[in-house]
């Protein structure tokens, strides 16, 4: 009689072990149903470096009249901004703007 009773309750721990979680996973999945359907598209970024380069050299630093020619727009530029900016009236328009006078 106490083997009957053993092959019982080993039958009945296997029986809950096998089928309760399948069962509960059908739960879940029966009453959570997701009625959004997913119709999102995947979008893939490329990238646009055309080629990685381990040392960055530029063709006109082993030819001395084109960088002297670089280096002398470089100046007309630089010199033609400060004519057009001046900071101190780029200053003072910034603090007459705040609602400060300027006594200077």
């Amino acid at each position: 009689m106490n083997m009957y009773y053993l092959n019982m309750l080993l039958f009945t721990f296997l029986i809950n072990t096998l089928v309760l979680p399948h069962y509960e996973y059908y739960l879940n999945n029966h009453y959570n149903l997701n009625l959004i359907q997913n119709n999102t598209k995947i979008t893939t970024i490329k990238s646009r470096i055309l080629a990685k380069t381990q040392i960055h050299n530029p063709h006109y630093h082993n030819d001395p009249e084109l960088k002297e020619i670089i280096d002398k727009m470089n100046e007309e530029a630089i010199k033609k901004y400060q004519k057009t900016h001046n900071p101190y009236k780029q200053l003072k328009d910034v603090v007459e703007k705040n609602g400060t006078k300027y006594t200077g």
